[in-house]
């Protein structure tokens, strides 16, 4: 991506920012209690009492700064608000715990088998709403999960109710700038890296057995934003298990172990992590790069990724460490001296 493509993104970024919206702040709603007490007395204002049974969701919904607005979690999230009761998983679903919490809306990720049954008939009985999303497999599924901009600005008739966590929870502003700064701060990454070389890298998502990100999912894409081949994009599923064989056939350039909230590496001599690297004729093993990415939200295919991407950036193009730092905290893209045959940007 080019600057005048980034200019581009940042003037749309500017107009959708600006587009008037109706959210309130946190503050202002009424939100319930579990034992049906209100927080505030306002009885014209919405309650939202949600029940999130994916961490991904959970990330989004303090990302958007509404987290008193989440009700319960399932077990093992490990971005939920602290103290919060948990309603097993959705596989799972404790149904005393459930209904206890008085939810008035239950989000959750699928995959093929769907919703189970028993949540289905829980949803069935009118007291909640249930609404599903498809587990992301490119940002854009992400993005529209924050906000949707059909379901804001429908052209024809609805297909059907509103999905898009802005819209139900009546927070369009949140969502939208939300939605806005992810794809600047990735457009900023591209840009910033378009010029480097491309290093073949393996990206980690388990080391006992050994298993990589592989095509068809949000690391795959996030990789290619930041001038990165992936490794493991040749394999036939999302997540193949690599035996030293394979590892040796990839020549992995750069090895990222995605682990969210892992201790840093020591020598590849003794952690038990690089077992499977060790001795191995591969340049990313000869040269020492290999490195950790233990963003608590490392893994998840949440609002998150731009600033697990930038942690991938600064271990691919260490060169550009600081300008990556600079882009991400102060939301402005480092300037660069535009190639010779780069059109002016009032071209």
């Amino acid at each position: 991506m080019n600057c005048k493509t980034l200019v581009v993104v940042a003037l749309f970024a500017a107009f959708a920012m600006a587009t008037p919206a109706c959210d309130r702040p946190p503050s202002d709603y009424d939100y319930g209690s579990a034992d049906g007490e209100r927080y505030d007395q306002n009885v014209d204002e919405p309650i939202f009492r949600v029940v999130t049974l994916a961490p991904a969701i959970t990330q989004m919904m303090n990302d958007l700064g509404l987290q008193k607005m989440i009700a319960a979690t399932a077990d093992q999230d490990p971005v939920a608000p602290d103290g919060l009761p948990t309603v097993g998983n959705y596989l799972d679903i404790h149904t005393e715990s459930l209904w206890s919490v008085k939810p008035t809306h239950v989000l959750m990720m699928t995959d093929k088998a769907g919703v189970p049954p028993r949540l289905q008939e829980m949803a069935d009985s009118g007291k909640f709403q249930l609404v599903t999303y498809p587990s992301p497999t490119k940002v854009s599924d992400i993005l529209q999960i924050i906000y949707d901009y059909q379901e804001a600005f429908p052209l024809g008739e609805p297909t059907g109710p509103p999905k898009s966590l802005g819209i139900i929870l009546s927070a369009p502003a949140k969502a939208l700038e939300l939605h806005t700064t992810i794809g600047v701060q990735l457009a900023q990454l591209s840009d910033l890296t378009s010029k480097e070389d491309w290093p073949r890298v393996l990206m980690v998502i388990g080391t006992d057995p050994l298993m990589a990100s592989g095509p068809g999912t949000v690391h795959d894409q996030l990789l290619s934003f930041i001038g990165g081949v992936n490794a493991a994009g040749d394999a036939t599923v999302s997540a193949p298990v690599y035996d030293k064989e394979k590892i040796i056939a990839a020549q992995p350039d750069v090895i990222l172990l995605l682990e969210p909230g892992g201790a840093d590496l020591e020598s590849i001599r003794t952690d038990s992590r690089l077992l499977s690297f060790r001795g191995l004729p591969v340049p990313a093993v000869e040269d020492g790069r290999i490195a950790v990415i233990n963003d608590p939200t490392a893994l998840l295919p949440s609002s998150s990724l731009a600033r697990v991407c930038a942690s991938m950036a600064k271990v691919i193009h260490p060169n550009l460490a600081e300008q990556v730092d600079q882009a991400m905290s102060t939301g402005l893209l480092p300037q660069r001296e535009p190639d010779a045959d780069e059109p002016a940007l009032d071209d």
